[in-house]
Protein backbone atom coordinates (compact mmCIF):
# COMPACT_ATOMS: atom_id res chain seq x y z
CA UNK A 1 0.00 0.00 0.00
CA UNK A 2 1.40 3.20 -0.94
CA UNK A 3 2.17 6.28 1.17
CA UNK A 4 -0.66 8.88 1.44
CA UNK A 5 1.47 11.67 -0.13
CA UNK A 6 1.36 9.26 -3.23
CA UNK A 7 -1.84 8.22 -3.11
CA UNK A 8 -3.48 12.09 -3.20
CA UNK A 9 -0.79 12.59 -6.08
CA UNK A 10 -2.26 9.88 -7.89
CA UNK A 11 -5.45 11.29 -7.41
CA UNK A 12 -5.01 15.21 -8.10
CA UNK A 13 -4.16 13.86 -11.73
CA UNK A 14 -8.04 13.03 -12.21
CA UNK A 15 -8.90 16.24 -10.20
CA UNK A 16 -9.89 13.91 -7.49
CA UNK A 17 -8.79 16.11 -4.04
CA UNK A 18 -8.92 15.93 -0.18
CA UNK A 19 -11.46 18.20 -0.10
CA UNK A 20 -13.78 16.60 -2.37
CA UNK A 21 -13.91 12.83 -0.69
CA UNK A 22 -14.27 14.32 2.69
CA UNK A 23 -17.14 16.76 1.44
CA UNK A 24 -19.23 13.69 -0.44
CA UNK A 25 -18.67 10.87 2.28
CA UNK A 26 -20.26 13.64 4.65
CA UNK A 27 -23.37 14.25 2.54
CA UNK A 28 -26.44 13.07 4.26
CA UNK A 29 -27.54 10.69 1.71
CA UNK A 30 -24.28 8.61 2.10
CA UNK A 31 -24.55 4.88 3.42
CA UNK A 32 -21.99 2.47 3.54
CA UNK A 33 -22.43 0.59 0.54
CA UNK A 34 -23.38 3.87 -1.76
CA UNK A 35 -19.77 4.59 -2.81
CA UNK A 36 -19.13 0.73 -4.10
CA UNK A 37 -22.51 0.41 -6.14
CA UNK A 38 -23.01 3.69 -7.25
CA UNK A 39 -19.83 5.17 -8.33
CA UNK A 40 -19.21 3.13 -11.85
CA UNK A 41 -16.39 5.54 -12.89
CA UNK A 42 -13.07 3.97 -13.08
CA UNK A 43 -11.28 6.37 -10.79
CA UNK A 44 -13.19 5.94 -7.97
CA UNK A 45 -12.86 2.14 -8.24
CA UNK A 46 -8.93 2.52 -8.29
CA UNK A 47 -7.18 1.13 -5.52
CA UNK A 48 -4.96 4.63 -4.87
CA UNK A 49 -8.56 6.20 -4.20
CA UNK A 50 -9.62 3.51 -1.55
CA UNK A 51 -6.61 3.65 0.38
CA UNK A 52 -6.26 7.90 0.70
CA UNK A 53 -9.95 7.51 1.40
CA UNK A 54 -9.99 5.08 4.68
CA UNK A 55 -6.58 7.49 5.47
CA UNK A 56 -9.22 9.80 5.60
CA UNK A 57 -12.03 8.45 7.24
CA UNK A 58 -9.65 7.17 10.15
CA UNK A 59 -8.24 10.59 10.66
CA UNK A 60 -11.59 12.25 11.32
CA UNK A 61 -13.68 10.96 14.25
CA UNK A 62 -16.97 12.35 12.39
CA UNK A 63 -16.67 10.06 9.66
CA UNK A 64 -15.05 7.25 11.37
CA UNK A 65 -17.85 6.86 13.52
CA UNK A 66 -20.59 6.92 10.48
CA UNK A 67 -18.44 5.15 7.63
CA UNK A 68 -17.27 1.56 7.80
CA UNK A 69 -15.14 1.89 4.99
CA UNK A 70 -12.09 -0.19 5.81
CA UNK A 71 -14.08 -3.42 5.82
CA UNK A 72 -15.46 -2.45 2.48
CA UNK A 73 -11.74 -2.10 1.52
CA UNK A 74 -11.13 -5.94 2.58
CA UNK A 75 -14.19 -7.02 0.51
CA UNK A 76 -13.78 -5.02 -2.62
CA UNK A 77 -11.90 -6.75 -6.07
CA UNK A 78 -9.47 -4.42 -7.24
CA UNK A 79 -8.90 -6.92 -10.30
CA UNK A 80 -11.82 -4.38 -11.98
CA UNK A 81 -9.59 -1.09 -12.19
CA UNK A 82 -9.20 0.65 -15.16
CA UNK A 83 -8.22 4.38 -15.39
CA UNK A 84 -7.50 4.58 -18.82
CA UNK A 85 -11.40 5.07 -20.08
CA UNK A 86 -11.96 7.78 -17.95
CA UNK A 87 -9.61 10.36 -19.65
CA UNK A 88 -11.26 13.01 -21.97
CA UNK A 89 -9.99 14.33 -25.02
CA UNK A 90 -7.83 17.57 -24.67
CA UNK A 91 -9.28 20.15 -26.79
CA UNK A 92 -6.21 22.76 -28.03
CA UNK A 93 -7.07 26.53 -29.39
CA UNK A 94 -7.05 27.00 -33.09
CA UNK A 95 -5.44 30.38 -33.07
CA UNK A 96 -2.90 32.17 -31.50
CA UNK A 97 -4.49 33.74 -28.84
CA UNK A 98 -5.08 31.89 -25.31
CA UNK A 99 -6.85 34.19 -22.93
CA UNK A 100 -10.60 33.99 -22.46
CA UNK A 101 -11.10 37.23 -23.68
CA UNK A 102 -14.41 38.35 -25.59
CA UNK A 103 -12.77 37.69 -28.99
CA UNK A 104 -11.96 34.49 -28.28
CA UNK A 105 -15.51 33.01 -26.94
CA UNK A 106 -15.60 29.47 -28.40
CA UNK A 107 -18.34 26.36 -27.80
CA UNK A 108 -17.36 23.02 -27.93
CA UNK A 109 -18.63 20.62 -31.40
CA UNK A 110 -18.31 17.18 -32.32
CA UNK A 111 -17.20 16.40 -35.92
CA UNK A 112 -19.13 13.84 -38.09
CA UNK A 113 -16.15 11.13 -37.10
CA UNK A 114 -16.39 11.76 -33.57
CA UNK A 115 -13.80 14.74 -32.56
CA UNK A 116 -14.54 17.52 -30.13
CA UNK A 117 -13.22 21.07 -31.24
CA UNK A 118 -13.73 24.52 -30.60
CA UNK A 119 -16.00 27.06 -32.88
CA UNK A 120 -15.48 30.25 -32.55
CA UNK A 121 -18.20 32.59 -32.25
CA UNK A 122 -18.69 35.83 -33.47
CA UNK A 123 -19.23 39.00 -31.34
CA UNK A 124 -22.84 39.91 -31.16
CA UNK A 125 -23.89 43.30 -33.44
CA UNK A 126 -24.91 46.01 -30.88
CA UNK A 127 -28.81 47.40 -31.48
CA UNK A 128 -28.35 51.21 -32.15
CA UNK A 129 -29.73 53.26 -29.98
CA UNK A 130 -31.04 56.81 -29.60
CA UNK A 131 -27.97 59.89 -29.36
CA UNK A 132 -30.12 61.90 -27.08
CA UNK A 133 -32.23 59.36 -24.29
CA UNK A 134 -30.44 56.23 -25.22
CA UNK A 135 -34.02 54.00 -25.90
CA UNK A 136 -33.16 51.30 -28.74
CA UNK A 137 -34.47 51.89 -32.25
CA UNK A 138 -36.63 49.86 -33.75
CA UNK A 139 -36.57 48.81 -37.25
CA UNK A 140 -32.63 48.64 -38.01
CA UNK A 141 -30.33 45.62 -38.24
CA UNK A 142 -27.81 45.61 -35.13
CA UNK A 143 -24.47 44.07 -36.66
CA UNK A 144 -20.42 44.66 -36.54
CA UNK A 145 -18.83 47.41 -38.03
CA UNK A 146 -17.26 45.88 -40.40
CA UNK A 147 -20.71 44.46 -41.50
CA UNK A 148 -22.65 47.44 -41.29
CA UNK A 149 -20.10 49.69 -43.58
CA UNK A 150 -21.00 46.46 -46.39
CA UNK A 151 -25.01 46.40 -45.37
CA UNK A 152 -27.54 48.29 -47.76
CA UNK A 153 -29.05 51.84 -46.23
CA UNK A 154 -32.62 50.49 -46.16
CA UNK A 155 -31.33 48.29 -43.00
CA UNK A 156 -29.49 51.10 -41.35
CA UNK A 157 -31.99 53.30 -41.57
CA UNK A 158 -35.94 54.22 -41.10
CA UNK A 159 -37.21 56.65 -43.34
CA UNK A 160 -38.37 59.44 -40.73
CA UNK A 161 -36.29 62.98 -40.01
CA UNK A 162 -33.30 61.54 -38.09
CA UNK A 163 -34.17 58.11 -38.96
CA UNK A 164 -31.46 55.71 -37.51
CA UNK A 165 -30.34 58.53 -35.13
CA UNK A 166 -32.88 59.59 -32.96
CA UNK A 167 -36.20 58.14 -31.51
CA UNK A 168 -39.36 59.56 -32.60
CA UNK A 169 -39.70 60.97 -29.21
CA UNK A 170 -36.96 63.34 -29.92
CA UNK A 171 -37.69 64.42 -32.99
CA UNK A 172 -40.96 65.02 -32.38
CA UNK A 173 -39.43 67.28 -29.32
CA UNK A 174 -36.85 68.90 -31.79
CA UNK A 175 -39.26 69.99 -34.11
CA UNK A 176 -42.00 71.57 -31.39
CA UNK A 177 -38.62 73.64 -29.60
CA UNK A 178 -37.31 74.56 -33.52
CA UNK A 179 -40.94 76.10 -33.89
CA UNK A 180 -41.12 77.78 -30.16
CA UNK A 181 -37.43 79.47 -31.03
CA UNK A 182 -39.11 80.71 -34.52
CA UNK A 183 -42.11 82.10 -32.79
CA UNK A 184 -40.05 83.49 -30.12
CA UNK A 185 -37.99 85.38 -32.82
CA UNK A 186 -41.12 86.41 -34.89
CA UNK A 187 -42.26 88.06 -31.38
CA UNK A 188 -39.09 90.09 -31.02
CA UNK A 189 -39.13 90.91 -34.34
CA UNK A 190 -42.47 92.34 -33.80
CA UNK A 191 -41.89 94.38 -30.46
CA UNK A 192 -38.82 95.81 -32.01
CA UNK A 193 -40.78 96.95 -35.19
CA UNK A 194 -43.53 98.28 -32.88
CA UNK A 195 -41.18 100.14 -30.93
CA UNK A 196 -39.42 101.73 -34.13
CA UNK A 197 -42.57 102.87 -34.94
CA UNK A 198 -43.65 104.57 -31.95
CA UNK A 199 -40.27 106.68 -31.94
CA UNK A 200 -41.09 107.51 -35.71
CA UNK A 201 -44.54 108.97 -34.42
CA UNK A 202 -43.41 111.14 -31.62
Amino acid sequence: MSSEQECWKRLSEFNVYQETVVALLKDENYTDDWSLEKLKSPIWREFYFWDAVIKVVEDEEELSIKVNLPIAFKNFDFSITSVSSFMTQRLTFRRRLCYNTNSNRRTVSKTPGGKLVYLYTKKAGAVPKCGDCKVKLHGLTPARPQELSSMSKRLKSVTRAYGGSRCHRCVRQRIIRAFLIEEQKIVVRVLKAQEAAKKATK
